[in-house]
């Protein structure tokens, strides 16, 4: 097996992952998640002392989330929003970040923040975008890899 140098590795990553990365690293400014940092000493992983901001979906609730998400969609028009209700019936999103050649991230953003965070509604023409926009990202993300059609 071929030695691949972490640059080339990175670089590999960058090209899947790169629009959920810059995705995560804009969000964050606003919902995260504090982790400390991490140190390997003779095999142990140790905790740092400092902290830094991990992207968390969970912290995306409500409409001022949804607003941000609609304006860095606009601006990069390989992420889609499709419109659904939460459990109050209340406008809320759903969030489809592509992967290249690998898949796509879904993130539910309910407008409302209840008991039922992880469920939604669909009306059938919701259904029907939601469908079509994933089949677009399906051909777009060519997935030979596992053989799926």
């Amino acid at each position: 097996m071929k030695k691949v140098s972490i640059r080339e590795e990175m670089k590999r990553a960058r090209k899947t992952h790169g629009i959920w990365y810059d995705f995560c690293d804009h969000m964050k400014k606003w919902y995260f998640i504090r982790r400390p940092t991490v140190h390997f000493r003779r095999g142990k992983v140790i905790n740092g002392k400092r902290s830094f901001k991990e992207f968390s979906s969970t912290k995306m609730i409500g409409f001022r989330a949804m607003c941000r998400v609609d304006a860095y969609a606009e601006k990069h028009p390989e992420i889609k929003v499709i419109t659904v209700d939460d459990a109050f019936h209340a406008g809320s999103s759903v969030v489809l970040v592509p992967h290249p050649k690998m898949g796509i991230t879904v993130i539910y953003i309910p407008q409302c923040a209840t008991d039922d965070l992880n469920q939604f509604f669909m009306y059938p023409h919701c259904s029907a975008t939601m469908i079509e926009e994933i089949a677009k990202m399906k051909k777009k993300c060519q997935w030979p890899r596992w053989g799926y059609k």
